[in-house]
C-alpha cells in the first residue's frame, strides 16, 4: 500500500462520495466545502497495491507545531486490514522530525486504532474549549 501527502494522488471524487454520501460527520455537507476543506490541508491518500484509492484522512495544521486529523475514512472493503492505522501513522510520522507537537482528532468510533498509536484522552479537558456550530 502507498501512503501519500501530495495532493495530485487524493481522489476527490471518491473522497467527496465517501463523506457526503457514507460519513457520520460530514453526510450531506456540500461537496464544494469538502473540497475546499481538502485545498486547506493536507490530504493523506492510501493507494493500494492494484492502485486503487482506499482511503483517506485530512491534516490541518500549521506544519511545525499543531495538527488536527479529521475525514478518515476506510473504504469499506478494505476496513480491518490496517488502512486506519496507516492514515494515521501517516499523520503522526509528518510531525516526527519536530521537538514538540501536538496532533488531535475528534471520533466517536475507532478508539483503539488510535489509542494503539499513543493517542489517549485530554489530560486537562477543563483547559480546552470549542465552538462546535453546525456539529
Amino acid at each position: 500500500m502507498k501512503i501519500s501527502y501530495d495532493p495530485t494522488d487524493l481522489n476527490l471524487p471518491k473522497v467527496i462520495e465517501w463523506l457526503t454520501k457514507d460519513s457520520y460527520w460530514a453526510f450531506g455537507r456540500d461537496p464544494e466545502v469538502v473540497k475546499q476543506s481538502f485545498a486547506n490541508s493536507i490530504p493523506i491518500s492510501i493507494i493500494d497495491n492494484d492502485n486503487s484509492f482506499i482511503g483517506v484522512g485530512r491534516l490541518v495544521t500549521d506544519t511545525c507545531t499543531f495538527g488536527w486529523l479529521c475525514d478518515v475514512y476506510v473504504e469499506p472493503n478494505s476496513r480491518g486490514k490496517g488502512v486506519g492505522h496507516a492514515i494515521t501513522k501517516a499523520a503522526i510520522d509528518y510531525f516526527n522530525h519536530l521537538p514538540a507537537f501536538r496532533l488531535l482528532l475528534k471520533t466517536r468510533d475507532a478508539h483503539g486504532v488510535y489509542k494503539d498509536l499513543g493517542f489517549s484522552e485530554l489530560a486537562h479537558p477543563d483547559s480546552w474549549l470549542a465552538i462546535e456550530q453546525g456539529f
